[in-house]
């Protein structure tokens, strides 16, 4: 959406000034807001889009070699939701260790955890700054 919140890439976080100081938000503060969902967590202005709220999710769904969905709890129960395009994890910090869970991520550090090996990215988890 248009914003005036600029991003800052390295930390896939937004910035954003209250009383002349700048604030660190959440990309989903950020990205997420009025005019993109309704609090319960549906599109707005024809966007295809649901959110499922206070979920975790726990395991990527796979159909071959193709991420088609993802398996998350809430309210103590598991769900399957499936993609019509693509799956997008966006879990912060949590991203690595996730996807490496699901088998993506470097070949050498899967293999030591005994994660059997779907995706080798070297990328993965890498280059994260504490």
């Amino acid at each position: 959406p248009a914003t005036p919140n600029g991003a800052f890439l390295q930390w896939d976080s937004q910035e954003r000034i209250e009383d002349g100081v700048f604030l660190r938000e959440a990309t989903s503060y950020a990205f997420l807001g009025a005019d993109v969902m309704t609090p319960d967590g549906l599109g707005v202005h024809g966007r295809k889009l649901r959110v499922h709220l206070r979920a975790t999710a726990i395991d990527l769904l796979w159909n071959k070699n193709k991420v088609i969905g993802v398996r998350y709890t809430q309210n103590g129960e598991c769900h399957d939701v499936f993609a019509k395009k693509e799956v997008i994890v966006c879990a912060g910090f949590q991203s690595a260790q996730f996807l490496q869970r699901n088998g993506i991520g470097p070949k050498d550090v899967l293999e030591a955890a005994g994660v059997p090996v779907r995706v080798a990215n070297d990328n993965v988890g890498r280059h994260l700054l504490n």
